[in-house]
């Protein structure tokens, strides 16, 4: 699923419509980080810093 909006993503707001306007290539290059960040942390879930311990409050 990921791969495939990746490819939608370059086939429909990619470098062929970035001459014609510079917006198209402001939107894709803020967007794209994010999306790459989101697809990272599905990947790789949150950590041990992140992720909620499980059990009661103040027990070991």
């Amino acid at each position: 699923g990921a791969v495939y909006v990746t490819f939608l993503g370059f086939a429909f707001h990619g470098p062929s419509h970035w001459a014609t306007e510079q917006a198209e290539f402001g939107a894709f290059m803020s967007h794209f980080p994010f999306a790459a960040g989101l697809l990272y942390a599905a990947a790789h879930g949150p950590g041990s810093v992140l992720a909620l311990k499980q059990g009661w409050p103040g027990r070991a």
